[in-house]
């Protein structure tokens, strides 16, 4: 999509941007078809696990990627230091131990100082603590409920010797908390009270050698490098990271959707936070999208500008999405997600990263080599969204896009759009479902669409690409606007998701 934000017309008033489709033959990924395909190659995809489109959801989503299968083990926390984001402690979940998801990037920013040597506990008055130095042997202590969310810390006294190396929990006589602090100098007993309040003059202890290499892990997690890890029972993560807003339902009907039954038209501009690498600008251009009318503001996400490497991702710095998300929120907007993993948007690729470009899979179709790497960021990036959705009291997240411009509706496209559905549904996200369509005719439409030659897919909205205005030819002569497909919307009365 071009850099300036403009407006094109969607069925339900949404503002997204017109952009030209790139086919997978032109970024130099192979083509197949079903006709040439093996029999049985094909990937298993399961259909999208919830009702059929505009149907409500039960309940509220699960913050994490945790399949049933695997909820039972728990959820690992990481607090960690990173190396895009120096200075900063970030938090992470992980329903394995191994691939982990952003949790709370840069929670911890101490002005003037450097965050490092972070040491994360649960504690029995309900809280999370985390103790990290500061300065050469300076150490802070902060505290949060929800992992997310942090109080101003407090300094701990400590008169040690040396620079503070690492810091782990232990327990004392009677089960209160002890920190134990290594430094260049030895090794330190820190005692306190049970309320974490008063502290004890630090002891020496005997010298033992630290564990300072960093666990291995994969995802948003990858680049850590000083960490401690928090196993915790899942029922206990759900409970401390379950969103404190009211739940709200997102409604529709062939003129617009309703926010809690209460018709509101959405009135959308479109920036891209990977095109203005300031994250202290954001707010800034939100605030004059604000200033100009516009109560809604469009995203996308690019795969390749967060992962440089198969299982590497970084949601830090410049590249804090959820920090996009939460300005919007805080400014009054609603957001429209639209995660890819093909986004097009004038990107080298369409937002693919560079390595799966070396892959020979078949790219947005249902390759199950292709699908793997998508599965891969998808987990990633729906974390973060499933914890902003008006629908489980998170934020300000409306509607989220499955793809973008597929002009393609073979079996194998269809396939692979069922599985997009499926996964994020899987992922928590409960908001309505739509697709940018790029051509005339009616693709992806609801289920039960009337429009001649229409194309059902896994969508709850119907929307279409195209410019109110019209295009202009190479004299500037302006054509007709882009009209809609008729019959598009009629599967899209009185149909509702959420709460």
């Amino acid at each position: 999509m071009p850099i300036a934000t403009r407006l094109s017309t969607l069925l339900f008033s949404f503002a997204l941007a017109q952009g030209l489709s790139a086919t997978a033959q032109e970024l130099g990924i192979p083509q197949a078809s079903d006709a040439t395909r093996p029999a049985g190659q094909a990937a298993s995809t399961a259909s999208p696990g919830t009702a059929s489109p505009g149907t409500a959801s039960q309940g509220t989503a699960s913050q994490g990627t945790a399949s049933q299968g695997t909820a039972s083990r728990g959820t690992w926390v990481m607090a960690a230091t990173t190396a895009t984001s120096p200075g900063t402690i970030s938090l992470f979940a992980s329903s394995d131990g191994v691939t982990y998801t952003s949790l709370a990037s840069e929670a911890i920013r101490p002005g003037g100082a450097n965050a490092r040597a972070p040491a994360l506990l649960r504690h029995d008055d309900g809280y999370f603590y985390l103790l990290y130095a500061t300065g050469r042997h300076e150490l802070a202590l902060a505290r949060s409920r929800d992992l997310r969310h942090w109080e101003p810390a407090r300094q701990v006294p400590f008169a040690g010797d040396g620079d503070v190396t690492a810091i782990a929990w232990g327990q004392g006589a009677g089960g209160a908390p002890q920190a134990l602090v290594t430094t260049t100098g030895g090794r330190w007993l820190l005692a306190a009270d049970a309320a974490l309040a008063q502290w004890q003059a630090a002891q020496p202890l005997p010298r033992e050698a630290a564990a300072t290499t960093p666990p291995a892990v994969k995802g948003a997690a990858a680049g850590v490098r000083e960490a401690s890890v928090l196993q915790l029972d899942r029922a206990a993560f759900d409970a401390a990271t379950r969103p404190r807003g009211k739940p709200r339902q997102v409604s529709w009907d062939q003129y617009s959707l309703k926010i809690d039954g209460e018709r509101v038209v959405i009135w959308s501009g479109e920036i891209h936070p990977f095109r203005l690498p300031n994250p202290s600008l954001w707010r800034d251009v939100l605030q004059k999208m604000k200033a100009l009318g516009f109560n809604a503001v469009a995203f996308y996400f690019d795969w390749g500008y967060h992962s440089p490497a198969p299982g590497v991702y970084d949601f830090a710095h410049v590249r804090n999405v959820e920090q996009a998300l939460e300005i919007a929120e805080e400014e009054g907007l609603y957001v429209i997600a639209r995660t890819g993993p093909y986004v097009n948007a004038e990107l080298t690729a369409g937002g693919f990263p560079g390595w799966l470009l070396r892959s020979r899979a078949e790219a947005r179709t249902d390759d199950p080599v292709y699908l793997a790497a998508v599965d891969e960021w998808m987990t990633q990036i729906n974390a973060i969204v499933a914890r902003h959705q008006v629908t489980t009291g998170g934020g300000n997240v409306i509607a989220y896009q499955l793809e973008n411009e597929l002009g393609k509706v073979e079996p194998k496209h269809v396939r692979q759009m069922e599985h997009l559905a499926a996964k994020a549904r899987r992922d928590g996200i409960t908001v309505p479902f739509f697709h940018n369509a790029a051509g005339r005719l009616p693709d992806w439409a609801p289920k039960g669409a009337s429009a001649p030659w229409a194309n059902p897919g896994p969508t709850d909205l119907y929307a279409f690409d195209g410019y109110p205005g019209g295009t202009c030819n190479v004299h500037a002569d302006p054509a007709g606007p882009n009209a809609a497909p008729t019959g598009a919307s009629t599967a899209m009365a009185d149909r509702r998701r959420g709460r």
